[in-house]
C-alpha cells in the first residue's frame, strides 16, 4: 500500500530537519574553532612584541591569509561589511604609495602590515556577536600575563615596565583596555575573577609609568560612572574601588615603595619633555605635508625625509600621531578613508548604544565598545601604538562589536566569490612567504655579524639581497659587513665592495642621510 501524503510529509520534514541540524552543528564547530584560533593569535602576538617587527608580521601574513583562504573556500559562511571594505581600501592606498614613496621598501612593509587587518576583520566579523565579546575576554588574561612576566623577568627599561611588547606606552594602552573590559564584565556578572584581573592589569598599568595613559585611565573611569548606572550602585562602586586599591598595593610591592608614582604624577604638565618633543615632530611634519598633501610620501616617508625638514636634530621612525602618520604616508585620500572608518563605527555604535528602543544587552556592550575604541583612538593621537598589529587587531575587533556594523554589504556564499577570495588569499600568502624568507635571512646575517662570524654572515646577507632586490636595508647591512672585513684584514677590495653596496643602497633610497654620510666617510678613508 502506498505511503500517505501526511506520512511522506513528515518524513520529508525529518530529512530537512536533519540536514538543518547538521549544517547548524557544522557552523557552530566552525565558529568555535575560529574563536579559538583568533584567541591564540592574540596571545601569540602578546609574546612576539605585538607582531611589530617584520620577522613576526610577515610570517603571520602568510598564516593568516592561508587560514582565511581555507575558511572562505570550504565553509559556506561569511559576509562582507563596510568596515573590511574600508580596511582593504587603506591597504590598497599604502600599496600604491610604494610606487612613488620616498622609502619604497618601508612602504611595502607598511602595506604588508596593514594587509593583516583584512583577513582578521573578515574572520572576526563572521563570529556571532556573543562570541566576539567572549573572544575579547582573553584580553584581560593576556594583560595579566604580560604584567606577571614583565615583573618576574624584569622586562623593563629605565624603570618602566615594557614586558614582551618592548614599548611601555603600547603595553599601557593594552592594559587599560584590558582593565576596562574587566570593569564592564564585573558590572554585568559580578565575578570576583574579573576584579582580580582588574587588579593585575591595573598594577601593570601603574608600572608602565605612562602618564598619558594614566590620564586616560582617570577619564575612562569617570566616563564609565557617567554612562553606566550599573557602577553608580554602592556594591559595585565599593568593589571596583577595592580592585583599584589592590592595583596600587601590587605595584607598590613590586617597586617596594608605596609612593613610587608621586614624582611621575607631579610631572604631568604641558611642559613635560615628551609632549614638547612630540609638538616638534608634529610641527616639522606639517612642512612635509605642505609639499605632499595630496598623495603623501609613501609608507615610511617620514622616517626618510625628516632630516630635510626638522627644526632640530632627532630621528624617530614614526611621527607619534596616527592621523598625521596616515596623512604623511598616503595623503588626503588615506586620511579620509581612516576617518570614514571611524565615522562608520561611531554612527553604528552610537545608534546601538543610545537608541530608545534598543535592547538592554546590546546597548550595554555598544556603550562599552564606544568607550574602548575612543580610548585607543585618543591615545593614537599622540603615540604610535597602532603601528603594533596586535593593537590594530584589538581596535578593529572592538569596532566590529556592535551588531549593526555586522550588516552585510556583499554575501560571500556564491561559489565564484569564495573561489576568487581563495585565489587572492593564496597569492597574498605566497608574497608573505617570499618577503618573510628574505627578511629572516637578513636578520640572521645581521646577528652573525654581531657575533663576529663575518664570512658566514655573507651567505645570508647575499641571499637576502637576491630575494629582496628592492631592499636598500639589506645592501646597507652587506656594506657594514664589508667595512668590518676591511678593518680586520686591511684588504682594500672589501672597502671597494662596501662602496658598491652603499651606492646601490643610495640608488634605491637616494634621500637616506645615513647611507650618504657613510659613503662619504668611506670615500675619504680610501683616499688616504
Amino acid at each position: 500500500m502506498g505511503e500517505t501524503g501526511c506520512g511522506a510529509g513528515f518524513r520529508t520534514a525529518r530529512r530537512f530537519a536533519g540536514k538543518a541540524g547538521g549544517a547548524a552543528s557544522k557552523g557552530a564547530f566552525f565558529q568555535l574553532a575560529l574563536s579559538v584560533c583568533l584567541g591564540v593569535l592574540l596571545a601569540i602576538g602578546a609574546i612576539f612584541q605585538g607582531f611589530f617587527v617584520e620577522t613576526a608580521y610577515l610570517p603571520l601574513l602568510t598564516v593568516l591569509w592561508l587560514g582565511f583562504g581555507v575558511a572562505v573556500t570550504f565553509f559556506k559562511s561569511g559576509k562582507l561589511s563596510i568596515v573590511p571594505v574600508l580596511i582593504a581600501l587603506m591597504a590598497i592606498l599604502y600599496g600604491i604609495s610604494a610606487s612613488y614613496g620616498a622609502d619604497r621598501e618601508q612602504a611595502m612593509l607598511e602595506t604588508a602590515k596593514l594587509s593583516l587587518l583584512l583577513p582578521f576583520a573578515l574572520l572576526f566579523s563572521w563570529l556571532p556577536e556573543w562570541r566576539r565579546w567572549h573572544l575579547l575576554r582573553v584580553i584581560p588574561w593576556i594583560g595579566a600575563g604580560l604584567t606577571a612576566a614583565g615583573a618576574l623577568l624584569h622586562l623593563e627599561r629605565k624603570g618602566r615596565l615594557e614586558s614582551f611588547l618592548e614599548y611601555a606606552n603600547a603595553l599601557a594602552i593594552l592594559l587599560l583596555v584590558a582593565l576596562l573590559i574587566c570593569l564592564f564584565l564585573y558590572m554585568k556578572e559580578s565575578r570576583v575573577r574579573d576584579l582580580l584581573l582588574l587588579a593585575a592589569n591595573g598594577a601593570g598599568l601603574l608600572l608602565t609609568f605612562s602618564r598619558s595613559v594614566w590620564v586616560l585611565w582617570l577619564v575612562s573611569v569617570l566616563a564609565v560612572l557617567l554612562l553606566f548606572p550599573e557602577l553608580r550602585k554602592r556594591k559595585p562602586l565599593v568593589f571596583v574601588g577595592l580592585g583599584h586599591l589592590s592595583s596600587w598595593l601590587l605595584a607598590s610591592a613590586v617597586k617596594r615603595d608605596p609612593l613610587f608614582f608621586v614624582q611621575r604624577v607631579k610631572s604631568i604638565q604641558p611642559e613635560a619633555s615628551e609632549l614638547q618633543i612630540r609638538l616638534i615632530y608634529w610641527r616639522d611634519s606639517l612642512n612635509i605635508v605642505r609639499h605632499s598633501w595630496w598623495r603623501g610620501t609613501g609608507g615610511g616617508g617620514w622616517g626618510m625625509l625628516q632630516h630635510l625638514y626638522q627644526s632640530q636634530a632627532y630621528y624617530v621612525k614614526y611621527v607619534h600621531n596616527q592621523y598625521l602618520q596616515i596623512l604623511l604616508d598616503t595623503g588626503i585620500p588615506g586620511l579620509l578613508v581612516w576617518l570614514a572608518l571611524i565615522a562608520v563605527f561611531y554612527e553604528t555604535a552610537g545608534k546601538a548604544a543610545f537608541r530608545a528602543d534598543g535592547q538592554g544587552e546590546r546597548k550595554y556592550w555598544a556603550k562599552a565598545s564606544l568607550l574602548l575604541v575612543s580610548v585607543m583612538l585618543l591615545h593614537a593621537g599622540f603615540d604610535f601604538d597602532l603601528s603594533f598589529p596586535l593593537l590594530l587587531f584589538l581596535l578593529v575587533g572592538m569596532m566590529l562589536m556592535p551588531e549593526s556594523v555586522h550588516r552585510p554589504a556583499i554575501s560571500l556564499r556564491p561559489p565564484g566569490v569564495r573561489i576568487g577570495l581563495g585565489v587572492l588569499s593564496l597569492c597574498v600568502a605566497v608574497i608573505g612567504f617570499w618577503f618573510a624568507g628574505g627578511y629572516l635571512e637578513k636578520v640572521e646575517g645581521v646577528n652573525l655579524v654581531l657575533a663576529g662570524k663575518l664570512q658566514e654572515a655573507g651567505i645570508h646577507l647575499q641571499s637576502a639581497e637576491n630575494t629582496l632586490p628592492w631592499s636598500h636595508s639589506a645592501k646597507y647591512e652587506s656594506a657594514k659587513r664589508y667595512v668590518l672585513l676591511g678593518n680586520t684584514t686591511k684588504d682594500r677590495t672589501y672597502y671597494e665592495a662596501a662602496r658598491a653596496e652603499l651606492k646601490a643602497a643610495l640608488k634605491l633610497a637616494p634621500q637616506d642621510e645615513l647611507y650618504a654620510s657613510l659613503l662619504n666617510d668611506l670615500n675619504k678613508a680610501m683616499q688616504k
